[in-house]
């Protein structure tokens, strides 16, 4: 992530009309000291790609205070939706509850607390930012993409769970109760402002169409 922005960076330094666009994400912020989470949070990361993101939006900023290139920084939260790869919440539950309905399985398993939150955004929606930010930007500046609605993992999986009619599948947490329950949604009251963008697709559409994605790929 770092290398590869300074690489675009000193194109765009070379090519002064370019807007360049960068995705960043919601992990910069690190655990939330408060909820929805604004662009000016406190940024500290705890992980290195939360890192990585970071040091790469103070690079882009360095750039532009230096020579000038225009940005539009979108700090992304839960991008969702069709064509997503495993390795991701939603569609590595519609893919075990796949599993577990061919099987007969009736106990969906999650390795976390249920009350774990975090904020879904549906693509669609995502690349429509995209498309106002080249239509009206550049703005300079970092704009949260999110939903702005805390879900928890466990309402999460309860609503995939009734989308696939699995709704009598029992749900089992397994989890140190010790373990800090993570928070993190965001406010998208910036990005309505300045590209009158709100997202339009809700969870429960979203997760429909998903699974409708996955669905037609199989087949």
């Amino acid at each position: 992530n770092v290398l590869g922005t300074i690489n675009v960076l000193e194109y765009v330094k070379k090519n002064p009309n370019i807007h360049l666009i960068f995705t960043s994400s919601a992990y910069v912020y690190g655990e939330p000291s408060f909820v929805p989470i604004t662009e000016n949070h406190p940024t500290n990361p705890k992980h290195p790609y939360g890192l990585s993101k970071l040091t790469a939006e103070r690079y882009i900023e360095i750039y532009h205070a230096i020579f000038g290139i225009n940005y539009t920084i979108f700090r992304l939260f839960n991008v969702y939706g069709p064509g997503q790869s495993m390795g991701y919440v939603i569609p590595d539950f519609i893919h075990r509850a796949a599993q577990l309905k061919r099987t007969g399985s009736k106990e969906f398993i999650i390795k976390s607390s249920p009350k774990v939150v975090r904020d879904f955004v549906y693509v669609e929606d995502v690349i429509n930012a995209f498309i106002r930010a080249v239509e009206q930007g550049p703005f300079n500046t970092v704009i949260n993409i999110c939903s702005g609605i805390p879900t928890t993992i466990e309402n999460l999986a309860k609503l995939i769970l009734k989308t696939m009619n699995l709704a009598e599948m029992k749900i089992k947490f397994k989890y140190k109760e010790t373990e800090k329950v993570s928070v993190l949604y965001g406010s998208y009251n910036k990005a309505l402002r300045l590209l009158n963008w709100k997202p339009i697709i809700n969870l429960e559409e979203g997760i429909k169409r998903t699974i409708s994605s996955i669905s037609v790929y199989q087949k």
